[in-house]
């Protein structure tokens, strides 16, 4: 799940092949935590309600994480907000323990340039 002030992109992977993938654009910005929870607990709602009725035989069991990236990556209510509602865990989004990067590095609003340079090693 990745998620900024304007839009957010939903991607279901399953069986390392991306099963599902939703863009939704927001009216209004979104500036808040409550306001990103509010918005991804509906989303990921609906979302995984509509894969699970759509793959039977594929559920997503609950113990699949949702992995989140963007800048509520690191927000608690957002992610107890998700894992509330979906019974998900939640986590962020972290690179390869190989790779050096600062400590105070944003790498969660970098997870597709992160993919773009881990998909070349």
């Amino acid at each position: 799940v990745g998620a900024d002030t304007r839009a957010i992109d939903l991607v279901i992977v399953a069986d390392y092949i991306p099963a599902f993938m939703m863009h939704a654009v927001s009216e209004s910005p979104i500036f808040s935590g409550e306001d990103a929870a509010a918005v991804l607990e509906s989303e990921l709602t609906r979302v995984i309600t509509y894969y699970n009725d759509r793959n039977p035989d594929k559920r997503l069991a609950d113990s699949v994480p949702i992995h989140l990236v963007g800048p509520y990556a690191g927000d608690e209510h957002v992610t107890a907000v998700i894992k509330g509602s979906t019974g998900h865990p939640v986590v962020a989004m972290k690179p390869p323990s190989w790779i050096s990067y600062p400590q105070d590095f944003p790498y969660s609003s970098f997870a597709a340039n992160l993919g773009l340079i881990l998909k070349d090693m």
